[in-house]
């Protein structure tokens, strides 16, 4: 059993390593292009200043175009998502992320208030155990796995009814929640830094 969810786990972590290496390197650039960078201050609080605008509405825009259209679009190109598929899978992905958006900007501001926003060392190591820790361990893993599950069954309850077993929650379970966090705890920690 260890030997096939080490397998399950690795093949997850090949599929995302590109996408999720890029994303790091981007989330890190930011922050260095913020702290040691004063000119592009600016750009940061314009930024800032169209979230608070636009609070949930934007935060829900936002992650439904970079979580859910952009990802589409490579996955649409790479024909990794079949043409019969596209407006089913293309709406999913951009209602999904859209109301993950809104619920990952309840998670932030909650924080902000438990810990506060500065960026120190504790407060941040703080953010990320409870993002990377309840949050995914009861919200973030087991939503994406049942629901993706779902679309991947042509969004057939059906159908996911009889792919769905406890062993293969367990696997994707695991294996879904191991690839998130080398690929978020680096990111959600550049991302309370700022």
């Amino acid at each position: 059993m260890f030997h096939e969810l080490a397998r399950t786990t690795k093949e997850g972590f090949k599929k995302n390593a590109i996408p999720g290496f890029f994303l790091q390197i981007v989330a890190l650039t930011i922050v260095l292009l913020y702290y040691f960078v004063p000119a592009s201050h600016g750009v940061f609080d314009l930024a800032a200043g169209i979230k608070t605008q636009g609070g949930y509405f934007y935060s829900s825009l936002a992650t439904a175009f970079f979580g859910g259209f952009v990802p589409f679009v490579y996955l649409s190109l790479s024909g990794r998502i079949a043409p019969k598929d596209r407006i089913g899978h293309g709406t999913f992905l951009v209602i999904f992320w859209a109301v993950q958006g809104m619920v990952v900007d309840t998670l932030y501001t909650q924080q902000a208030r438990w810990f506060g926003s500065g960026a120190e060392f504790e407060t941040i190591v703080k953010k990320v155990l409870v993002d990377q820790g309840p949050f995914n361990l009861l919200w973030a893993t087991p939503t994406t796995i049942l629901l993706y599950g779902w679309k991947d069954s042509d969004f057939s309850l059906e159908r996911f009814r009889e792919k769905i077993s406890a062993r293969t929650l367990l696997y994707s379970y695991v294996s879904v929640q191991v690839n998130a966090w080398f690929l978020w705890i680096p990111c959600v920690a550049i991302i309370y830094s700022l």
